[in-house]
């Protein structure tokens, strides 16, 4: 590797846009799983190393796909992660995936109490890209999208979920939200081995989460939304 004897401006950094995102994520307590190439035991958070998803059920694969390295999905086959407790207060939270797929990958996204409780999760199906409470109280819907990677971004807060992908956004209400912590579940959306289902094929490049935050909304969120909107100008 060349190394030169002199400092550059941070503006002429080629990766400021991620330098950033990482930086505001850290400061306002949130995670970002960022993969990499291999089979890990763990997935431990690129923004807090003591933060580690753990594999759910079969052996999960990180192989590169277009340019990226990502979780590899198979349908049929829980090769998802689980980061316990990853979420204090399920009813205020944000959370984002850098995802790929040709064909619907269906479960990407949940977060999940422990036990019981009415467990949200995002799903990519033909009828387009799905956000929504078990319950079935609150649903959020939008076009699946284009595109080699998809940014998709979500939020939960006052009793309503927030969809956004593209420019686009959808919200629904009456979202009801049960007390204690809840599991943030990446690639599937139980805890159990079962539901087959729902497990699709597709990729997940990188996830983010923001506990206590909704990242679309609060003020206080202003340059967190504008160092994600770089991101995905600038890298996806």
């Amino acid at each position: 590797m060349l190394t030169l004897p002199f400092s550059v401006p941070e503006a002429a950094l080629t990766d400021r846009e991620s330098r950033d995102l990482s930086r505001l994520t850290r400061e306002v307590g949130g995670i970002w799983l960022r993969a990499a190439d291999g089979q890990p035991e763990g997935w431990p958070a690129a923004t807090d190393p003591d933060a580690i998803a753990l594999p759910v059920a079969e052996a999960p694969v990180f192989a590169p796909h277009r340019t990226r390295a990502a979780l590899r999905l198979t349908t049929g086959e829980n090769r998802g992660f689980r980061l316990p407790d990853a979420v204090p207060d399920p009813s205020r939270w944000s959370a984002a995936i850098l995802w790929a797929a040709d064909e619907p990958a269906l479960a990407l996204l949940a977060v999940r109490p422990e036990r019981g409780g009415n467990p949200l999760h995002l799903s990519d199906t033909e009828e387009g890209l799905v956000f929504r409470d078990d319950d079935g109280t609150a649903s959020a819907t939008l076009p699946r999208g284009q595109g080699p990677w998809r940014l998709t971004v979500l939020a939960c807060a006052d009793g309503r979920l927030t969809l956004a992908q593209d420019g686009r956004q959808a919200s629904a209400q009456g979202l009801r939200v049960p007390p204690g912590a809840a599991h943030l579940l990446v690639g599937h959306r139980s805890l159990r081995r079962g539901m087959r289902k729902t497990l699709g094929a597709g990729r997940i490049a990188g996830v983010w989460l923001w506990p206590g935050l909704d990242i679309l909304s609060d003020a206080e969120a202003a340059a967190l939304r504008g160092a994600l909107d770089g991101f995905r100008q600038w890298e996806v």
